[in-house]
């Protein structure tokens, strides 16, 4: 997974003094990478959920869920109080989410942490619906 220096900055200043810092950047430098540079990971460009995936979902209110889906195939977010980063595919009328994303992992009483089992995702009336691996939905997120 590529993760350009701003979204590093970005998740060094979030994680801050967490503890958790290693967890959120395990398998993000370049530097190890062993993939054949022609793969493409991110968007299908023969649908148009890409396009209608990309930006932010959810609140950004303390103790709210949100996702941030980018135009390269990554999202961004947070379950209310952990961090999440990772990649994504959209095929069809599905997003899936890469089996290579990371979570900070802070105890946080009374958040719900439903994010961290997402497997995949569909636009349903202008939100973003989330389900497990087992096609259970397990939230929704708001434009």
């Amino acid at each position: 997974m590529h993760i350009s220096s701003r979204t590093t900055r970005r998740l060094l200043f979030a994680v801050g003094t967490t503890g958790v810092l290693a967890l959120a950047l395990t398998g993000c430098t370049g530097s190890g990478d062993t993939r054949s540079q022609d793969a493409t990971p991110g968007i299908d460009s023969a649908t148009d959920l890409g396009t209608q995936a990309l930006g932010s979902w959810g609140s950004v209110d303390d103790g709210q869920p949100n996702l941030t889906l980018v135009e390269d195939g990554t999202y961004t977010g947070n379950d209310g109080c952990n961090q999440l980063i990772g990649s994504f595919t959209a095929s069809g009328d599905t997003i899936t989410f890469g089996k290579d994303g990371a979570m900070t992992l802070m105890a946080c009483p009374d958040v719900d942490d439903w994010l961290n089992g997402m497997s995949t995702g569909k636009i349903v009336n202008n939100a973003l619906e989330i389900s497990n691996a087992a096609g259970d939905v397990i939230g929704t997120l708001s434009r």
